[in-house]
């Protein structure tokens, strides 16, 4: 994926996320859950951007470090049992 790409993903995410009253993290959540296709370059972006904002969530201490690293552990795992 490209800056731009990325850039548009990045941002489309943060404006839906201010809209509604969601969290960056589950709107990126369901992305992934949308980009299970075939699509290996989208599923590999995807999960880069959930892994990202896990991490900034437990920077801001919004998120405990271990939570994240369930939910970061629990994504691969059913993104792994969705392609078997």
């Amino acid at each position: 994926m490209d800056y731009t790409t990325k850039e548009y993903y990045r941002n489309k995410v943060k404006e839906i996320s201010k809209k509604i009253k969601l969290s960056e993290i589950y709107i990126s959540q369901k992305a992934l859950e949308l980009a299970t296709s075939e699509d290996k370059e989208a599923l590999n972006a995807a999960v880069s951007k959930v892994y990202q904002l896990c991490d900034k969530a437990v920077v801001k201490g919004i998120l405990h470090k271990n939570t994240a690293a369930r939910k970061k552990s629990r994504l691969v795992l059913a993104i792994k049992r969705a392609n078997a």
